[in-house]
């Protein structure tokens, strides 16, 4: 049996300071605590603290009784000194991993053996003695093996080690739930989302920065010790990219970064810290080498930081995949601008690449330490390699020919794919009509929504003819009053006629072209798309004005030129009411509100801050003109104003602060402006790919943004498939407001409540307007049996004085309202129905009728609802 010795009044004890290892659960826990002795002949104090052991379960403490002291025999492998004598603690296997390790207290010597040299932690109880003792106690070996043993020493399940793998641990659920509060941001729009995922971020690199250096430090990255693990890299990795997005995020403010940052951080670490990895032996001479450690941290530095750098590519694919695509997705709104992702990119790139070069020479000097080569042939290496030289030729062509841009970001995910493979190698060593027959009010035409630009192009109706178009419409058969509404985004016409015969004219009057597309709307659902559009709810731009002035142009045209009724009249009317009504009740007609304000949010997208740009202006359109004004307002620096006439462009450049120059010089301005907005009336293309592909050779690749607001179209569609160039006509316009549409749900949920609400109204009207008329028989009908009645009745009594034959008369008018209030009020509220039955019932068709309208009536359909005087 093994006691624990009493220590001697003056020594320390040898149990203090010591490092307590896990039980392990098969063996009891062996106290050994015999004091250090010279020769080993002083018999051994037993304490009540005394615990039993079979012989079989001491491992190698000899049975015999001999003593074994340090100068036996060196096992095969080992030196010629204690097992203790280089600092390291009394345990079996780590000098020999040909031994099993001894559960048990460590730190201690066993009976018969040497004692540390050490006080503290490693070994306690040194005491002073002679040169002899000292002889025996210390080995002659040198400090670098020491050092060594001492790294070697440290066992692998200590506490502190338990306490960094709980919380590196914390640190993981810390980025999954960051990741997840960053990708719900992404679905749900929402700063608390955006907060609580660089909170969460932000804690967890905290602790686990805090778990790297819990009492473990340098020996658990496998810098200082004898193994490395690959998993352990990693976990330095996940950190410090953790914190370079930190910083990069208080500089950019790029929270959608986060939503790529966080899950890769997940995924690196959960093969770094949950899944079993790989340990490579580390060199003796490199256990404790600054230039090891300097090729570590570089490698883990430049690799974090080209991690970022190749989600900033990412994103910046993504982004300008949407902008030449012009279809925007749901996350278009939350992407940064493409020149602050080129440029955070391109800074990234650079200081990945300091640092990848910093890593390849160290692990040159570490290569020719450990195996005497300095570039030994491995795919690793192979791979590192091939990652610096494309990111080196990535910063030449940006310094030198001015690359910027798709170009680099596609250079910079190659790099940083082929930057992956070294870790790989580490671990590895026509619409139908709807059916009505006779309709009131039609609507024909097509839109945005049904034609492309390259369609409704064609169709347009020049300012000029519009009279002249009206006419016709009011010439076709069928056709009463008609009003024309003609957009750049919408050619749609608004009659009163004879049912489905009137809209088959129109949609023969339409043409060819047109009338596979068309949609033609009746009655109520006519009216209903006609207030939608008066209150922009189908515009491109959900809350855009001009389309309220547009539609009060085309009513005042028809009116003019003699096509519109009373009928048509009273629509259009209701409509703008309905349309003010929605622009001043609701908050739909807040933020961007116009195409040329979205034509504003897209080059903010592209180029970001606007201060210091170059805006070029071609043409007086409307929409041209605001969006330069909104162009100007956010800071440009310089806005030339192009026009065939000269006089209209002077007269442009007074009114919006530019520079008037001329159309002839269009290749030159093209080389200077960053955004050029085109609205010309010219029939061709004014800006062709050619001639812009010769002006983006000579502005050196620079992002221009070309926004197309005329129809027909002024620039070469194909000139969007330029590196670089961005060009954006109504139609991507229109799928970029998509965005608009989406962020105004629940103002549309208000202004869509208004317009059913002006809409019940108006039809409410409209159809106690087409029961007038058969009230005003039926009363003057009764009227006229009442007072027939009431005549007699005087002649029969004669007599009467003047204020009793006042009384019958009045008494007969009672009657006849008492007996029609009923009727009156059921024929106004469904006069439609039951107005041919009221009339049949009474035999209307013999009583007088009241003058008749100036318009025919139109013919009935029982399926819909005529409104005959709107």
């Amino acid at each position: 049996m093994l006691r624990n010795a009493p220590e001697p009044e003056g020594r320390g004890s040898q149990t203090d300071g010591r490092l307590r290892p896990f039980r392990t659960p098969e063996r009891a826990r062996q106290v050994v605590g015999a004091r250090p002795h010279l020769g080993g002949r002083q018999p051994p104090h037993h304490s009540r603290r005394e615990q039993e052991f079979r012989p079989d379960q001491r491992g190698p403490v000899p049975q015999d009784g001999s003593r074994r002291g340090c100068r036996r025999p060196p096992p095969e492998g080992e030196d010629d000194r204690c097992p203790q004598a280089d600092g390291r603690r009394a345990l079996h296997g780590v000098g020999d991993p040909r031994r099993e390790r001894l559960p048990g207290a460590a730190g201690l010597p066993r009976r018969g053996e040497c004692p540390s040299p050490r006080r503290g932690r490693i070994a306690g109880g040194e005491q002073a003695g002679g040169q002899a003792r000292s002889a025996r106690l210390f080995c002659r070996r040198g400090r670098e093996e020491r050092r060594a043993g001492l790294a070697r020493a440290i066992p692998p399940r200590q506490p502190p080690l338990a306490m960094a793998t709980l919380l590196v641990h914390i640190a993981l659920l810390a980025y999954a739930a960051g990741a997840a509060a960053f990708l719900i941001w992404l679905v749900r729009p929402g700063r608390r989302f955006v907060q609580w995922g660089r909170a969460l971020l932000g804690g967890g690199v905290l602790v686990h920065f805090a778990a790297l250096a819990a009492g473990v430090g340098v020996a658990s990255l496998g810098l200082g010790a004898g193994a490395w693990k690959g998993g352990q890299l990693f976990s330095l990795l996940a950190a410090i990219t953790v914190a370079g997005y930190l910083l990069l995020d208080l500089k950019y403010d790029l929270p959608v970064a986060g939503a790529f940052v966080a899950p890769f951080t997940v995924a690196v670490m959960v093969p770094a810290h949950l899944v079993p990895s790989t340990s490579r032996a580390v060199a003796p001479q490199l256990s404790h080498s600054l230039v090891l450690f300097l090729h570590v941290g570089a490698a883990a530095l430049g690799t974090a930081v080209l991690a970022l750098a190749f989600g900033l590519a990412l994103l910046y694919l993504a982004s300008e995949r949407q902008m030449k695509s012009k279809r925007p997705g749901r996350l278009f709104a939350r992407l940064p601008s493409l020149d602050l992702i080129d440029r955070a990119g391109y800074r990234l790139a650079v200081w990945g690449f300091v640092f990848l070069s910093l890593a390849i020479a160290t692990g040159s000097f570490v290569s020719r330490e450990a195996t005497g080569t300095t570039l030994p042939f491995a795919p690793k290496q192979g791979f590192a390699l091939l990652a610096w030289a494309l990111f080196a030729s990535l910063i030449q062509a940006r310094l030198v020919a001015g690359w910027r841009g798709r170009r680099v970001a596609l250079l910079v995910v190659t790099g940083f794919v082929l930057l992956a493979g070294v870790y790989v190698g580490l671990l590895s060593a026509a619409p139908a009509l709807h059916g009505a027959t006779a309709a009131t009010f039609l609507c024909v035409g097509i839109s945005h929504r049904e034609a492309a630009i390259d369609v409704r192009e064609q169709l347009a109706v020049p300012t000029g003819e519009l009279a002249a178009r009206l006419l016709k419409l009011k010439s076709l058969p069928g056709v009463r009053e008609a009003a024309l509404l003609s957009t750049c985004n919408r050619l749609e016409i608004y009659a009163v006629g004879e049912g489905s015969a009137a809209a088959e004219e129109i949609l023969e009057e339409l043409g060819p072209l047109a009338a596979p597309l068309a949609v033609c709307r009746f009655e109520e659902e006519a009216l209903r798309h006609l207030f939608r559009v008066s209150a922009s709810l189908e515009s491109m731009v959900i809350g855009e004005a001009q389309i309220l002035g547009q539609v009060k142009e085309a009513a005042a045209l028809a009116q003019g030129a003699g096509a519109i009724g009373p009928e048509l009249g009273k629509a259009f009317a209701r409509a703008l009411t309905a349309a003010k009504r929605v622009r001043t009740e609701t908050e739909i007609a807040r933020g961007a509100v116009s195409l040329s304000s979205v034509a504003v949010k897209l080059a903010h997208k592209l180029l970001g801050s606007l201060e210091g740009r170059c805006m070029l202006l071609l043409g007086a359109g409307e929409m041209a003109q605001l969006a330069a004004r909104e162009l100007r307002s956010e800071g440009a620096r310089e806005l030339l104003v192009a026009n065939r006439s000269s006089a209209r462009a002077e007269e442009l450049a007074r009114e919006q602060g530019g520079v008037p120059v001329s159309l002839a010089e269009l290749p030159a301005l093209l080389e200077r402006a960053d955004v050029a907005i085109c609205s010309t009336a010219a029939v061709g293309y004014v800006v062709t790919r050619e001639m812009m592909a010769k002006a983006l050779k000579a502005r050196r690749y620079q992002p221009i943004f070309l926004v197309d607001l005329a129809l027909p179209r002024n620039v070469e569609p194909s000139t969007n498939e330029l590196e670089n160039v961005y060009v954006y006509d109504l139609d991507d316009l229109d799928r970029a407001a998509a965005q608009n549409r989406e962020l105004r749900a629940g103002e549309m949920s208000k202004a869509e409540a208004i317009v059913e609400e002006e809409l019940r109204a108006f039809t409410s009207a409209a159809r106690e307007r087409a029961a007038l008329p058969v009230l005003a028989r039926l009363r003057a009908h009764a009227e006229s049996l009442a007072q027939a009645e009431a005549e007699k009745t005087l002649a029969a009594l004669r007599g009467l004085d003047e204020r009793a034959q006042k009384s019958v008369r009045a008494m007969a008018s009672a009657i006849v309202n008492k007996l029609l209030h009923n009727a009156t009020l059921k024929l106004r509220s469904d006069g439609e129905r039951l107005g041919d039955a009221a009339a049949e019932l009474f035999a209307l068709e013999l009583a007088p009728q009241p003058p008749p309208d100036p318009a025919p009536e139109p013919e009935k359909d029982p399926a819909v609802v005529p409104l005959r005087k709107v």
